[in-house]
């Protein structure tokens, strides 16, 4: 049975915006060079992402689905920001320079993995660079071509990762937590049907 729309609670619509907004910004700061607290970052994201899911789930109770649904939003929203926000950043800031590898480098972990970067002569300027996902170092004496930030905020990425559709994301993210919040707020409550009445 359909009940009537919850009262408006302008609080607990701003919190769940704020938590919202904190899983954007905790998802896009593994692309600066801070991250090395990547750890903290992960950890302050998913207390964002239950504060998130149970903030809109008690804005409609008795109802479970708000918290499910936000908590799968919330994922997504991860992932569209973490790629996305860097791509639109790059897009906003950044500079296309041809590199040559000066260096190949191995970075070992205290898990034994075995990480590899490259350092790059940029007319002059000299970066590290970590290849994103689905691209590997390159040989010294190659040329590269890399997108960095002229403010050296966020760290590089090939051209390929620096694009319209990866900017999309970034926006997608954005209206689908918008009409997310909308509807917890804008549909009416169902109510449970009394056994009598069935």
């Amino acid at each position: 049975m359909i009940g009537a729309r919850p009262p408006l609670r302008a609080r607990r619509l701003l919190v769940a915006c704020l938590f919202l907004a904190a899983i954007m910004v905790g998802s896009f700061l593994p692309n600066t060079p801070a991250s090395n607290l990547m750890v903290l970052f992960i950890l302050a994201t998913a207390i964002c992402l239950i504060g998130y899911g149970a903030t809109v789930s008690g804005y409609r109770r008795p109802e479970k689905w708000p918290m499910f649904t936000a908590l799968a939003i919330g994922v997504v929203t991860v992932f569209a920001v973490n790629t996305g926000g860097h791509s639109l950043w790059l897009t906003a800031f950044g500079e296309s320079l041809r590199c040559k590898v000066i260096s190949v480098d191995s970075h070992s972990s205290s898990r034994g993995s075995t990480q590899w970067s490259n350092e790059l002569d940029c007319g002059g300027r000299t970066l590290t660079y970590w290849p994103s996902l689905g691209h590997t170092v390159e040989d010294v004496g190659r040329e590269v071509d890399v997108v960095v930030d002229k403010a050296r905020f966020v760290r590089e990425l090939e051209p390929g990762k620096v694009s319209l559709g990866f900017n999309l994301l970034f926006l997608l993210a954005l209206l689908m937590n918008g009409a997310f919040v909308f509807l917890v707020a804008w549909l009416p409550v169902r109510k449970a049907v009394p056994a009598a009445e069935e």
